[in-house]
């Protein structure tokens, strides 16, 4: 017997008409389509047909997990403006995907799964999702649900993007679009199509298929749940949804404090209920939070890939690395930021509002700007747009003050413009026109852009655009088809998810103090596919953000090469260790969404392993140590030539040594193995290859080796562990003294490894005498370089 349910969706993968499915069973027509309805479409439901054994074959043989013709997918491939490089690999990740999915789902045997796409800020993953959406379509899937984001602006932005990439590009003609309104004709519209899909005389090529796009707000969320939890036909399709910037508003703010679940996060979890088999599928840049969540809560990924950007692509690790800031970043004073000064943070942006002229940094950012858009005009490079983005915070007064600031400063140039004193005018624009000679080759003179009002028509034709809901109840849209040059003000409207249409000018002047790192991310809008123009990019911002960026850039490379190895070598993503790099005085995430089990986390001091359970170490890894000290020649070192020291090939000790796991049931020692591997690809020529045999690349790089009392073979180095084998004082010593404080063990920018040779004790109680459990027992500890990033593990993941 074979569910005739089941053979109804496969009837069209495998290429067989009904008419020659009911002529091979032997039954009439309009028999088989009763059979082949859903539930909600006939009163009673008929009998399992019996299959013939061919039959079933054929069904099985033609219904591929992945199909081989991809017509949606092909057109909206085809339809994109990128490169060929970076169609493919849009190819590859769309099969790649579904692979994995498929994988998940057989070995977990889960209907319902959770995945996790990490991208890059501005780094085209809408261009993925609607990739996957077309694929998707391609596959059977007959409806998909699209949460575009929390705020108007970023919603209208994704609607568009859907209709321009997917819909105009169609290659059938039984696509439906609703946006989802919770309005009686949009309910209406909804039933209609459904009972369509359902109509058993409605030929399958001419079903339609559904997509849903709906703001991440609770109520439409919730409204939208209740209406499909009465649609019976949703237990015989898979259903996709996407959770676009899904680390904002749909998880839990109260996993923390417990109890019940946050509004939007409810109705998340009932629309999920309402869907009996679907992929819930997460789409972020900062996937700090998805992946912190406590493993067992309804929206921890079963499954993530990482997004790979095309090759015009310029990210946070390129724009901040100390040998490009030179090109790209300028500092902004901290005496021009809003919240400058002593007293409180009112107090300082009061006196910020204050001030009538505008500050400095300013003036020569909207220059650069102007001479920038100048120059298009001159070279005739005018299609698409140029952009200014200016995000002081998320107050309307001080956003309207910046506003003010920007059309004085574009008032008072057209002035110097019309002056007609050419001295004056070079002087005016003299600074800001160097600084953007030194990365733009084809920019033209001063003089070149003056004459025949180059520069004034640029100024003249810029748009000056405040992006807030102070005027209403939306942020205005930008008109970005009808003028070219657009400078916008604005806070959280020019955050998360919006794209500022070829920015190349950022004026960054906000305060990061107390800013979790997910949000001071998404406020980099200079991220994104700029390579043919990169040398137009300036970012203006404070000096301290621009390290805590650079730092975020080698978190984000962290995460994405721990789930690239993980994927590589099939892990369960729930077994791979939540470890993220420590960035001092900075949270990755908010702390509500992390539940009490996951709250207590662990940061390796200085990047350093040192062991607490000395007893623990493994046997074979020490019989491997003591052939490698055999071949050692230390020298001597510190001023009582008590320790000795050698450098040697980290790959040599690594590939003699660490072939095991150093310790066992040793929280701090269980990811060091592959902490070395990762010091090993950072230092290799290649770092972003994941493989062994890159590993080789760093084959030269030397490591510090240092007998901890090589010279002191009388004394005993004794350690002493309470009953469990615990101690706190194995770094105890004359050498960490304070007189002996200004000298090192080792070179502080190296990796060093410290072998010791223990007396291992345990004390007795009161007046017993001290009991020796072990000698010459060898031990190490690991003290990584200064500028190695240090790591925060949670302790459940120990």
């Amino acid at each position: 017997m074979f569910d005739s349910a089941i053979a109804a969706q496969m009837l069209k993968a495998a290429g067989i008409t009904r008419s020659e499915f009911a002529e091979q069973m032997g039954i009439p027509l309009t028999t088989l389509s009763s059979y082949l309805a859903p539930p909600s479409a006939v009163k009673h439901r008929m009998p399992p047909l019996a299959l013939g054994e061919s039959m079933i074959a054929r069904l099985k043989q033609h219904c591929p997990k992945q199909p081989s013709d991809t017509p949606e997918f092909d057109a909206f491939i085809a339809g994109l403006t990128i490169d060929e490089n970076s169609k493919a690999n849009l190819r590859q990740f769309g099969d790649e995907f579904f692979s994995r999915l498929a994988h998940i789902k057989d070995k977990s045997e889960k209907e319902q799964i959770v995945g996790l796409l990490l991208g890059y800020v501005q780094g085209g993953k809408t261009t993925y999702f609607l990739g996957l959406t077309a694929l998707a379509l391609d596959m059977g899937y007959r409806m998909i649900i699209i949460q575009t984001g929390t705020k108007q602006n970023i919603d209208s932005q994704a609607r568009t993007e859907l209709h321009d990439k997917l819909f105009a590009n169609r290659q059938t003609h039984n696509l439906a679009q609703i946006e989802w309104d919770n309005h009686a004709s949009t309910k209406n519209k909804l039933d209609s199509l459904i009972d369509q899909q359902a109509d058993p005389l409605v030929a399958d090529e001419l079903k339609p298929a559904i997509i849903i796009t709906t703001l991440k707000n609770h109520q439409k969320i919730k409204t939208l749940a209740e209406k499909l939890k009465t649609v019976d036909l949703l237990d015989y399709y898979d259903v996709l949804v996407i959770d676009d910037e899904s680390d904002q508003a749909g998880l839990n703010n109260n996993a923390r404090k417990g109890g019940a679940r946050s509004s939007t996060n409810q109705h998340i979890t009932d629309l999920r209920e309402a869907l009996p088999k679907h992929v819930y599928l997460q789409v972020t840049a900062t996937p700090q939070a998805p992946l912190m969540l406590d493993l067992l809560d309804d929206l921890s990924p079963d499954m993530a890939m990482v997004l790979k950007p095309g090759q015009d692509y310029i990210g946070g690790y390129e724009l901040f690395a100390s040998a490009n800031r030179g090109n790209y970043i300028r500092t902004i004073p901290e005496k021009d930021l809003a919240t400058y000064g002593k007293g409180s943070k009112i107090a300082r942006e009061e006196r910020f509002l204050a001030k009538t002229v505008p500050v400095p940094s300013l003036i020569n950012a909207m220059y650069q700007f102007f001479l920038v858009v100048a120059n298009c005009h001159y070279h005739k490079a005018t299609q698409g747009n140029r952009s200014m983005m200016i995000h002081p915070c998320r107050k309307q007064a001080v956003h309207r003050k910046l506003k003010q600031w920007a059309e004085k400063i574009q008032i008072e140039a057209l002035t110097l413009l019309r002056s007609g004193d050419i001295a004056q005018i070079r002087d005016g624009f003299k600074e800001a026109h160097t600084d953007l000679q030194s990365t733009m080759p084809d920019l033209a003179s001063l003089d070149e852009l003056i004459c025949d009002n180059i520069l004034y028509m640029a100024i003249r034709q810029t748009f000056i655009n405040e992006c807030n809901t102070r005027a209403g109840a939306k942020t205005p849209e930008i008109d970005w088809k009808g003028n070219f040059a657009h400078i916008l003000v604005g806070g959280a409207a020019l955050e998360r998810g919006y794209v500022v249409k070829n920015l190349v000018i950022s004026y960054l002047s906000r305060d990061a103090k107390n800013t979790n790192l997910d949000t001071m991310s998404q406020w980099q809008r200079c991220n994104g596919y700029k390579r043919q123009y990169a040398g137009e990019i300036r970012v203006y911002l404070p000096e301290s953000i621009q390290e805590d960026y650079f730092a975020y850039a080698v978190c984000e490379r962290e995460i994405h090469n721990e789930i690239q190895l993980a994927n590589a070598l099939g892990t369960d993503l729930k077994e791979v260790h939540r470890r993220l790099v420590h960035i001092a005085g900075k949270k990755h995430t908010r702390d509500s969404i992390i539940s009490k089990a996951r709250a207590k986390s662990m940061t390796l001091t200085n990047a350093n392993c040192v062991p607490t359970y000395p007893l623990n170490m493994d046997v074979s890894v020490e019989h491997k140590l003591e052939r490698f000290l055999a071949g050692c020649h230390f020298e001597d070192y510190t001023p009582d030539k008590a320790h000795g020291i050698m450098r040697c090939k980290l790959r040599e000790f690594y590939t003699a040594v660490c072939v095991a796991p150093l310790y066992k049931d040793e929280p701090k020692y269980r990811d060091l193995d592959i902490s070395l591997l990762r010091l090993l690809r950072e230092l290799s020529e290649q770092p972003d290859h994941l493989d062994l045999a890159h590993l080789e690349q760093g084959a030269d790089y030397e490591m510090e080796l240092i007998m901890v009392n090589h010279n002191n073979s009388d004394t005993i180095y004794k350690r002493s562990v309470d009953e469990s084998g615990f101690t706190k004082d194995l770094m105890s010593g004359n050498w960490k003294s304070s007189k002996r404080s200004q000298y090192h063990l080792g070179s502080p920018d190296r990796l060093r490894v410290l072998v010791h040779k223990l007396t291992i004790v345990r004390k007795g109680q009161e007046k017993e005498k001290e009991v020796e459990l072990a000698k010459d027992k060898l031990t190490l500890s690991v003290f990584f370089p200064e500028n190695y990033p240090r790591h925060t593990y949670f302790e459940s993941d120990l």
